[in-house]
Order: C-alpha cells, then sequence, then structure tokens
C-alpha cells in the first residue's frame, strides 16, 4: 500500500539509514544507547530488527526494543503484543498481550510438566528443561 503513513519520509523509506535534519527524523533499521563495559560487554538498550549474533539459550529476537546488562539479555518489548522481564537462566516473566496470559519462569527448580487432580505441581527431577512455573490469565486466576 502506496503512501499508508502521514510522513512522505517514512511512505519512501526503503529500510536504509535515512536522517532528515530539518524535521529531526531518523530512520534506520536499528538504534542502540547504552555503555561498553570494562569486561567488553554491553549495557544498555537496543530498540529496531535485533538479530544477535551470539543466540544463547533463552535470548530473544526480533523487531522490538530489548534490554541488555553486561551483555545478557534483561528485558525485551515485541511489536507482535510480546514482552519480557529477566534474564535468561535465572528467572524470567513474560506476558503475551494477545492471549491476556503472564507466565513467570524459574531456571533454577525442577521441571514443573504436569499437575495432580488438586492443581498441585508434580515435579521431574531428571528433567531441567526451562519450563513455565506458572501461568495466569487475568479474569481466570493462577
Amino acid at each position: 500500500m502506496q503512501n499508508k503513513y502521514g510522513s512522505a519520509m517514512m511512505n519512501n523509506w526503503d529500510g536504509a539509514l535515512e536522517i532528515d535534519e530539518s524535521n529531526g527524523t531518523i530512520l534506520s533499521a536499528m538504534v542502540g544507547a547504552g555503555i561498553k563495559n570494562e569486561d567488553n560487554t554491553f549495557s544498555g538498550v537496543l530498540m529496531g530488527n535485533v538479530a544477535l549474533a551470539d543466540e544463547k539459550i533463552g535470548n530473544k529476537t526480533g523487531i522490538g526494543m530489548y534490554g541488555f546488562h553486561h551483555g545478557e539479555q534483561s528485558f525485551g518489548l515485541n511489536v507482535d503484543g510480546t514482552a519480557f522481564f529477566g534474564k535468561a537462566g535465572s528467572g524470567r516473566i513474560e506476558f503475551d498481550g494477545n492471549k491476556g496470559t503472564i507466565c513467570s519462569y524459574n531456571y533454577t527448580l525442577p521441571a514443573i510438566r504436569n499437575v495432580d487432580a488438586n492443581q498441585n505441581p508434580i515435579e521431574d527431577e531428571d528433567d531441567d528443561t526451562p519450563v513455565a512455573g506458572r501461568q495466569m490469565t487475568p479474569g481466570a486466576g493462577l
């Protein structure tokens, strides 16, 4: 669809870096702000089309805004309506605005695969695969 946006610059943008100083506009596939730590890790925020060179377990990539603390991904707000807060491997809360769910993840406890008739978790101590610890659907409870 041509001329979908009220901005001629946005309508004509091809994904390459564009700077329009007279209108105070910058378009780029990705922008970032932060610091390089003494151990050569990044602490800050990346926004846009973020693809990580180091695909650690639990890292999320895509189009959105992602935070990093000493090189570890610490939060993400995705354009698809999902988000997460917390580092992979230690705990994370994930939100799905499309389904209305909130999940908490705890990677230090044994995996919870099933629940019994009273909704008590049944733990599998031989499996340390990260799984949802709890899920909440607003209006339905835990």
